[in-house]
């Protein structure tokens, strides 16, 4: 998959988990359920992203999230509305920053 854009605008907003969000929007995909399912990553923080995915896109748990450029990171789907879904990351949050900082 190509990247569409890669905007890092790291922004605190209030966030409940207490932890900066990157807004991103980069072409990116889930595998689950031995599926290939496209999405764009809206945001990504070390604990988790939220994705943007058609409406009748299966997402389940467990999986993983692909992003060009940065890594697979492995999840379980935090919550879900009609297009965009909530991951939760299931690594060392420390890692994942790291990754996502480089």
């Amino acid at each position: 998959m190509d990247l569409v854009e890669i905007e890092w605008d790291a922004r605190h907003d209030g966030d409940r988990r207490g932890l900066t969000r990157d807004q991103i929007s980069v072409k990116s995909e889930i595998r689950c359920l031995r599926l290939s399912i496209p999405c764009v990553v809206d945001n990504i923080s070390a604990t988790g992203a939220r994705i943007l995915v058609d409406s009748d896109a299966v997402v389940s748990s467990p999986l993983i999230l692909g992003i060009p450029g940065i890594g697979d990171f492995r999840g379980e789907l935090a919550w879900r509305d009609q297009y965009a879904a909530g991951i939760r990351f299931l690594e060392d949050p420390e890692k994942v920053l790291k990754r996502i900082s480089s």
